[in-house]
């Protein structure tokens, strides 16, 4: 089942994955993005945005660099498509809340009842749909990392470390309460209760962790809107002309 959900999650995020040439014909129609080489197919590496214009683009500071392995001359021209109307840091953070409010979920069940007793249906129910809340948004925020900046080893790698947690706390989550049931014919609470219970809320915790690094690198790399950062950097960088307004 859940590999089902990841599988239903992943091709949903990659449906518009490229980038077709009647866009690119028509890249003025969406000046947001930088959908090919100089822009567009006139080659005038010009931009129509106006957030920057000739009264605030002495205020401008550097937000992103990219180290090149080389000490040889380098120019490349940066392709930039947000393809999401959200923003990645908003996703990040979105998943970050609801896997806060998880946590405090899934800790208020555990303390409902000792280990002789069934927990409140309520809040199974609960936990059960923070679950569900957190795998879609962790899992649409990492997935959209992994979307739109492959190459960017810094972001994928939290986000595909994030994922990998995820889908071991979701087993984690299903083995705790099953053992969880058997518990009662217990004397005392014993393994692998007790073992399966620390895992969960341990892998709980690197989950919260993981997804903390991921949202900071967003807004480290991302600072604003990822399609106005990027193109405003190599406006500057390339020396672009600025609208006079």
């Amino acid at each position: 089942m859940l590999t089902r959900v990841l599988l239903v999650i992943l091709a949903a995020a990659s449906l518009d994955a490229q980038v077709t040439f009647d866009r690119i014909l028509r890249a003025d129609k969406e000046p947001q993005n930088w959908l090919t080489y100089s822009g567009s197919t006139a080659g005038q590496r010009y931009s129509a945005l106006t957030q920057i214009n000739a009264e605030n683009a002495k205020n401008l500071t550097m937000q992103w660099a990219f180290q090149a392995r080389s000490t040889e001359k380098f120019e490349a021209t940066p392709l930039v498509e947000e393809k999401g109307n959200v923003p990645l840091r908003y996703l990040c953070t979105g998943a970050l809340v609801t896997i806060f409010l998880q946590l405090i979920l899934g800790a208020t069940l555990r303390h409902s009842a000792t280990w002789d007793q069934r927990p409140p249906v309520e809040l199974i129910l609960a936990h059960i749909g923070g679950a569900v809340a957190v795998t879609l948004m962790l899992g649409a925020a990492s997935l959209s990392v992994l979307r739109r900046h492959p190459e960017t080893k810094f972001l994928t790698r939290p986000a595909i470390i994030a994922l990998t947690l995820l889908a071991v706390q979701l087993c984690l989550g299903i083995a705790a309460y099953m053992t969880r049931l058997a518990s009662p014919n217990d004397p005392q609470p014993l393994n692998p209760m007790i073992a399966i219970t620390v895992a969960h809320v341990a892998c709980g915790a690197l989950v919260f962790v993981s997804t903390i690094v991921l949202t900071l690198r967003t807004y480290r790399v991302l600072p604003a809107s990822e399609e106005k950062s990027f193109l405003q950097d190599y406006r500057i960088r390339q020396d672009l002309h600025v609208n006079p307004e």
